[in-house]
């Protein structure tokens, strides 16, 4: 089965036994650099083993460079600009959009990134401007902002930044996040400890789709002890917008307090013999270093049970990631919490349709005022394998009911009961077989029926920015974003946010609110405190990149 995706090439991010693989057609190689083609992604640069850009997600090139620039100054004499990387071009081209940018110097390790993104990448195009200097050694004189790219190869010695920055200068440093079974922790650099030096930092935190294959944690140091989180210059991009700019600053709860650094360490054997994912639609998939603990196929699907140095347990249906231990709560807080906090008038009954892992029946359950939950899930081999092998077990209350059946049958006969519910979350696989049955014209008229007035329903997907556009992974059984126009016929409106979960891959993860009333829950009215979840983060999910809020409004 994963014959194809064992030959793809795998990125040497996010980590020594998880990573990213990509089925991807070379152009031209230089030295330890080389750009590719990809089908939806288009151009891509690798170097030294590692995925440098991709045009089809510019999220971290823009907020690293817009939050400094926009966040910080204001500069009346023009800004100096330093790039410790950037060897494809992509913070440089981001730099020259402001006016008030006089020189970008990029202080790179070695040149041949440098001529391939000239070549090959759109954003190489920054480096025949004469406002770019490319230098191999530490360069002289002072720099208003300075952005260590987490991305590329730092040179050595690291850089003394304490020296480089001006006094009203902004220097921001990143770390790949990735929340641990026990604690969260980042993969970090040389510039990103080195910057401690500066002073305080504020964190911001920026989900990406592609790379590096999880959340990206921002450190911005403002010298003059000044904030970056209001922009004073109105800029928008693809990604980044001003709104984008001030949610970046809502950081989950696990990632408020001190983070343990870790340095890169070497793959735990050939990740093209690691367990491969089945996503393939975007001909992107991940491959993890695991030990089976249990598989068996049900009457409906191939579940698997393995367990993981880093995510700990790994829960997966017909080959494809259901949750971790490491990162379920992001998923399950969200989906949940959002909804039940954001209404005006207290929940009372919930609908889980699917929910097998017991994750979301948890969540809701945390809520005292909820008198009832009714979890229908069709598979009775999924809800015994996860009650005793996943991590979640099964909850012990009164108040939870379980159905095994089809939710599509269930949807049906509970709108002839004139059954209601306040909220309803389908939390079911998106492109395996199970699913097919709930995307359909029928089952949403019936779904709507089950909805009180005020009622809602939470649904979601990975969303992907490719070169054709938007698209989700339910889109295996039919045109891009056909059931997503399909649920606008019915209901009308659409609500989004957003969030990222990093064995999710290949996109954001977005969650839909369907309602009869259209009343929105961007603003949570209960207080709320989870692992990941909290009121700025439920706030900020709400504010989606550019290109995502266009799209949805133009269904």
């Amino acid at each position: 089965m994963n014959a194809d995706r064992n030959s793809w090439w795998h990125d040497r991010w996010p980590g020594p036994s998880h990573r990213n693989a990509f089925a991807m057609r070379p152009r031209e190689a230089l030295g330890s650099a080389c750009a590719y083609d990809h089908d939806h992604h288009g151009r891509m640069l690798v170097v030294a083993g590692a995925l440098r850009s991709v045009e089809s997600d510019r999220a971290y090139v823009e907020m690293a460079t817009h939050l400094s620039l926009c966040g910080g100054g204001p500069w009346p004499a023009g800004v100096r600009v330093l790039i410790v990387g950037g060897e494809d071009g992509g913070l440089a081209s981001e730099a020259l959009r402001h006016a008030f940018v006089n020189e970008v110097v990029v202080w790179i390790a070695e040149p041949d990134g440098v001529a391939l993104a000239h070549r090959h990448l759109p954003a190489g195009e920054a480096f025949s401007d004469p406002r770019v200097r490319v230098v191999t050694s530490q360069p002289e004189g002072t720099f208003q902002v300075i952005l260590a790219d987490l991305l590329a190869e730092e040179p050595s010695p690291a850089p003394d930044l304490a020296t480089l920055l001006a006094p009203n200068g902004v220097c921001c440093v990143g770390a790949r996040a990735i929340p641990g079974r026990e604690s969260a922790w980042v993969h970090a650099g040389t510039c990103f400890a080195a910057a401690a030096a500066l002073g305080p930092a504020e964190r911001a935190v920026v989900p990406t789709a592609l790379s590096p294959g999880c959340f990206v944690i921002l450190h911005l140091h403002r010298r003059d002890g000044g904030s970056c989180a209001v922009p004073l210059t109105n800029w928008h991009g693809r990604h980044y917008d001003p709104a984008v700019h001030r949610a970046a600053f809502a950081v989950p709860t696990w990632w408020r307090g001190p983070l343990a650094i870790r340095t890169e360490r070497a793959a735990a054997g050939d990740p093209a013999a690691w367990w491969h994912e089945a996503t393939v639609e975007l001909a992107t998939s991940q491959a993890l270093a695991m030990t089976p603990v249990h598989a068996e196929r049900s009457p409906y699907q191939l579940i698997e049970i393995h367990d993981h140095q880093d995510y700990g347990r790994v829960f997966s249906l017909d080959g494809t990631v259901q949750g971790t231990t490491a990162d379920e709560a992001i998923y399950h807080e969200m989906v949940v919490h959002v909804a039940l906090a954001g209404g005006e008038r207290l929940p009372r009954r919930v609908l889980i349709i699917g929910g097998g892992d017991w994750g979301a029946a948890r969540e809701v359950l945390r809520h005292p005022e909820i008198e009832q939950v009714v979890m229908v899930e069709i598979d009775a081999r999924v809800l015994a394998v996860c009650e005793t092998l996943f991590a979640i077990g099964r909850p012990v209350d009164p108040r939870l009911e379980l159905r095994v059946m089809d939710a599509a049958d269930y949807i049906a006969q509970a709108a002839q009961r004139g059954e209601h519910f306040d909220v309803v979350i389908i939390d079911a696989t998106d492109s395996t077989e199970p699913s097919r049955s709930l995307f359909t014209d029928s089952f949403y008229a019936q779904l709507k029926t089950c909805l009180g007035e005020d009622g809602v329903c939470v649904d979601s997907d990975i969303v992907a920015s490719s070169a054709h556009g938007a698209s989700m992974s339910r889109d295996v059984i039919g045109p891009p974003l056909a059931d997503l126009r399909r649920v606008r016929a019915a209901f009308g409106a659409i609500e989004a946010y957003m969030t990222r979960i990093p064995t999710y891959p290949g996109g954001l993860f977005t969650f839909f609110i369907y309602s009869r009333s259209g009343a929105s829950k961007r603003e949570p009215r209960r207080l709320v405190e989870a692992r990941f979840y909290n009121a700025e983060v439920h706030r900020a999910a709400f504010v989606l990149p550019p290109w995502w809020a266009e799209t949805l409004a133009n269904l």
